[in-house]
């Protein structure tokens, strides 16, 4: 997932990594630099040679479920199964043109539902973003012009909020 508006980056997906390798392209090719949910085993794409299907996630491998586009708002659907620790993962993607919003939804199923699991989100925003966080956990970026809130739907649902310094390459931000 990444977001444009107004002609900035807000949101940019760094999962690429073809020019990378070892723990770099792992890294960079992993569910974390795509803006996605994990399940449990996050630190899994740092280990080179780990059986991972996070080593081979490709723009390719998630399905999409639906799609529809009209002068009121985009909509997708998509779902992929590639996680390890995770049977199912799902996100569909809103854009209200009226009001300049998106909402973007996921929803994970872990392959062990009967044991404790930890969910992580992770987003990525454009270099200098001024990135802020208040006490209900919504993030913000701080731009001059266009900005973007990630906004939970559960706050009292959330362990912890960290702002992460990551690596970033300009031609995936593009």
């Amino acid at each position: 997932l990444a977001m444009f508006a107004y002609g900035s980056a807000l949101l940019t997906d760094q999962g690429y990594g073809s020019l990378q390798t070892g723990d770099a392209m792992y890294y960079m090719k992993s569910p974390v630099q795509h803006n996605l949910v994990t399940v449990n085993d996050i630190e899994d794409y740092l280990t080179e040679g780990t059986t991972s299907s996070y080593n081979t996630l490709s723009s390719g491998d998630g399905k999409e479920l639906g799609f529809e586009s009209n002068m009121q708002y985009d909509f997708v659907e998509y779902s992929t199964d590639l996680y390890s620790t995770s049977q199912l993962n799902q996100r569909s993607v809103l854009f209200v043109r009226s009001d300049n919003f998106w909402i973007v939804t996921d929803y994970a199923v872990p392959k062990s539902p009967e044991k404790e699991n930890l969910f992580a989100q992770h987003w990525h925003l454009y270099p200098g973003a001024k990135i802020t966080y208040d006490d209900n956990y919504v993030i913000r970026s701080n731009f001059d012009g266009a900005n973007v809130k990630i906004v939970p739907v559960e706050s009292n649902e959330i362990d912890e909020v960290r702002l992460v310094d990551t690596w970033y390459s300009e031609a995936a931000g593009q």
